[in-house]
C-alpha cells in the first residue's frame, strides 16, 4: 500500500498572460501533514519546444529563470508556508547567435558565473530566452511555471501551472508570393490591400488577390486558405507540416485570357486561438496566405503569400 506524501503543494501566479520582459510572480502555499526537515523548494520559468522527429517526437525542456524559495529549511507539521518568487520574462524571443545576445540586466549571473547554491547555477547565459507561446500541428512553443518540493519525505511530483507568453506586434512579411509544385507557371499571383502589420487572432483578414494568366485558363473557382506552416531542420531530421485553418472561396468558374489581370476580393477569418508566427532553434511557425486556382482534370496552380499573426 502506498504511503501518503508528507507535503500538499499549491501553486498560482499573478495573472494568465505576460509579454516578453515582463516578470511572474509566482505564489506557492506548502502544507505539510507531518514535521519535516531539510525541505528545497525551488519555483522556475520553464520553456517547452515540441515537434515531430521521423515517427516520433521530440520535446525539450528547460528553465529560462528560477529561485530557491526555501533551502534545507525545517516545516512543522500542520503548519502551511507561503512563499513568493518573481521570474522574469526573458526579452529575448529568437534564437541567440552567442551568449551575449541573451544579456539583460534582470536576471543574476548564471552557469559557471553564478552563485553555486543558486538556482541560476542550473542555466546557462545563453539559455535565457524562448518564442512566445504558439502551439498547433507541427511544432509547439509552450510557457509553464514549476514548483518542485524536495527533501528526506515522501513528495509529490512537481506542480505545473501553464501560462502564455505574448507576441508582439511586427512587420507585415516582405516576400513576394511563392509558387508550390512543379511543371510551368500557367499564371502569376500577387496579393493587394494585406494590412501592413501583423494581425491578432480573430481578425478578418480582407485583401484582392490579382491573377494575371500567361494562356487561356480556365479554371472551376479560385479559394483562399489560410495555412498554418510549421518547418523543422534539426539533427534528428527535417519536416514540414501545412494545416489549412480556414478556406473561403473566392470566386466560382472562370476563364482568364492571356495577359489580362482578374482581381478577386476575399476575406479571410483567423481563428480566435491562432498562435503567432515564432521562430526556435530547431523549427518555425508561419502563416501563409494560399491561391488555389482549380483546374478541372489538371494540377491546381498554387501560390503561397507569407503573412504574420502576434498575440499582444
Amino acid at each position: 500500500m502506498a504511503r501518503e506524501r508528507a507535503i500538499d503543494i499549491e501553486l498560482a501566479t499573478d495573472r494568465q498572460a505576460y509579454l516578453p520582459g515582463d516578470a511572474v510572480t509566482a505564489f506557492v502555499r506548502l502544507n505539510p501533514r507531518e514535521d519535516l526537515e531539510d525541505v528545497e523548494c525551488s519555483v522556475a520559468l520553464v520553456h517547452i519546444d515540441r515537434y515531430p522527429t521521423g515517427d516520433s517526437g521530440y520535446t525539450d525542456d528547460r528553465a529560462v529563470a528560477g529561485e530557491y524559495v526555501l533551502a534545507e529549511d525545517a516545516l512543522a507539521g500542520g503548519l502551511a508556508r507561503e512563499l513568493t518568487a518573481v521570474l522574469p520574462v526573458p526579452r529575448r524571443i529568437v534564437p541567440p547567435e552567442k551568449p551575449e545576445d541573451c544579456a539583460d540586466e534582470r536576471f543574476p549571473l548564471s552557469g559557471d558565473d553564478a552563485d553555486p547554491e543558486s538556482y541560476d547555477s542550473w542555466i546557462e547565459p545563453e539559455e535565457r530566452w524562448g518564442p512566445p507561446t504558439s502551439v498547433g500541428p507541427g511544432g509547439s512553443s509552450l510557457w509553464l511555471v514549476r514548483c518542485e518540493v524536495t527533501g528526506s519525505g515522501r513528495f509529490p511530483d512537481p506542480v505545473e501551472v501553464p501560462i502564455a507568453v505574448l507576441a508582439p506586434q511586427v512587420p507585415m512579411p516582405a516576400e513576394q508570393p511563392v509558387r508550390q509544385g512543379g511543371g510551368t507557371p500557367l499564371c502569376t499571383v500577387s496579393f493587394f490591400g494585406l494590412p501592413r502589420s501583423s494581425v491578432p487572432p480573430g481578425t478578418t483578414l480582407r485583401g484582392t488577390v490579382r491573377l494575371v494568366a500567361k494562356d487561356h485558363l480556365k479554371a472551376r473557382g479560385v479559394r483562399i486558405e489560410l495555412v498554418r506552416h510549421t518547418a523543422v531542420a534539426s539533427g534528428r531530421g527535417r519536416t514540414a507540416v501545412r494545416h489549412s485553418v480556414t478556406t473561403v472561396a473566392a470566386s466560382g468558374p472562370l476563364e482568364l485570357r492571356p495577359r489580362q489581370p482578374k482581381d478577386l476580393a476575399f476575406a479571410v477569418e483567423v481563428p480566435v486561438d491562432a498562435g503567432p508566427s515564432i521562430v526556435s532553434e530547431d523549427y518555425r511557425v508561419d502563416w501563409l496566405l494560399r491561391a488555389v486556382i482549380d483546374r478541372p482534370l489538371r494540377r491546381d496552380e498554387v501560390w503561397e503569400q507569407a503573412i504574420a499573426v502576434h498575440t499582444s
